[in-house]
């Protein structure tokens, strides 16, 4: 009896784990929402946007090293208008706003250094911007002009302008990445009459491989706009005449699609990024108002996601990468009513709090605006 007894023990225990490992089996595919297939020999992730139902907090210290936070100088020099573009060095940031103001430089203090280059027609001058970047020694800056750029503009940190590159294919609207080999990478927003949306030169302007623009990926209109974290080994490129995010493919000179929306019979208007674990996009339309989608690149998993910056506080954060790093340019004024929200909460531990508290109370709301940056970390 005692044996027949241990024997249903034992076979109910058995079962128990059985039913444990089904259930878990049930739940892992069941948040696999998103799918991969096979485009033209390429594996390509597709998020089925109806699928998604749930919502993550999705904290920053699981995506970087440790937060740094810069108050940028409050001097008149210092201002500008709102963020358009922002990047940040081992030594340096540096900001284009909107309007007609130039590009500012800032030590990691904050500290108001000069401007860069100045808004206007003559050499080395430039009306608006389409991006900016820092060498890889973040001792030069390149500024990319809007519009109808036939050149990359050079300065020194000191505020020098340098040679300008000469680009090979006249530029609309454009990212560039440049090698320690004198390579540099550009990835276009290509209109009907242009040459390449993809493509490597010399410094010296010597084209070194291209690829040609597909009619999928032809824009209509300086409405559309273009996009890259480079945050992977590949250039990520997302055109916003597609809803398909691509990878080039540089020793292949091969645009490969790598992820992919499907928001069946519905319209909206979409960006897609990536960073080393995740795709994550946006989307918005009137009905909807604006949402964002993480997708989980190892699991498939997606999921609507707030990014919190629980470095600091909890706040919101947005999901903004450049080069290997988290970067908000963020208005006093929003910090302040960030900071006020997360004080309301209750789960902030005292240090928190005081740390929120010192903060908001030398904070006004018409100081500049405040960085916050960190490195992503190497997964």
């Amino acid at each position: 009896m005692k044996q027949l007894r241990f024997s249903l023990i034992k076979s109910l225990y058995f079962f128990c784990i059985f039913i444990v490992i089904i259930f878990a089996f049930t739940e892992c595919k069941k948040k696999s929402i998103a799918f991969k297939t096979n485009i033209n020999g390429n594996e390509v992730v597709i998020c089925p946007v109806n699928k998604v139902s749930d919502t993550i907090q999705l904290q920053l210290s699981s995506l970087i090293e440790s937060c740094e936070v810069v108050k940028l100088q409050n001097i008149t020099d210092a201002l500008f208008d709102r963020a358009w573009h922002t990047e940040v060095s081992e030594n340096y940031i540096c900001i284009k706003s909107y309007g007609q103001l130039p590009a500012k430089l800032y030590d990691k203090n904050g500290q108001f250094l000069r401007n860069i280059g100045s808004v206007g027609r003559g050499p080395g001058e430039y009306s608006t911007l389409n991006g900016l970047q820092f060498n890889q020694k973040g001792d030069m800056i390149f500024l990319f002009p809007f519009g109808t750029a036939r050149k990359i503009l050079v300065y020194d940190v000191s505020g020098n302008h340098l040679k300008d590159f000469p680009l090979v294919y006249t530029q609309r609207k454009f990212k560039a990445f440049f090698s320690s080999d004198s390579i540099i990478t550009v990835l276009s927003m290509p209109f009907e009459s242009d040459s390449a949306i993809c493509y490597q030169q010399t410094f010296n302007g010597k084209l070194i491989q291209k690829i040609s623009p597909p009619s999928y990926l032809i824009n209509q209109s300086f409405d559309g706009e273009v996009f890259t974290n480079y945050l992977t080994p590949e250039y990520d490129l997302y055109n916003t005449a597609s809803d398909t995010l691509y990878h080039y493919n540089t020793e292949k000179n091969a645009l490969e699609p790598k992820f992919a929306k499907d928001f069946g019979d519905k319209k909206y208007i979409s960006v897609s990024r990536e960073i080393p674990c995740y795709y994550y996009f946006s989307y918005y339309n009137q009905e909807t108002g604006s949402k964002k989608i993480l997708v989980d690149k190892e699991t498939l998993d997606a999921n609507y996601f707030n990014l919190k910056n629980d470095f600091f506080g909890n706040i919101d954060a947005s999901p903004i990468f450049s080069n290997g790093y988290f970067i908000n340019n963020v208005a006093a004024i929003t910090l302040k009513k960030q900071i006020e929200k997360a004080l309301n909460k209750k789960n902030l531990s005292e240090n928190e709090r005081q740390k929120l508290v010192n903060f908001n109370n030398n904070l006004k709301q018409d100081d500049n605006n405040i960085i916050f940056y960190g490195r992503l970390k190497n997964n």
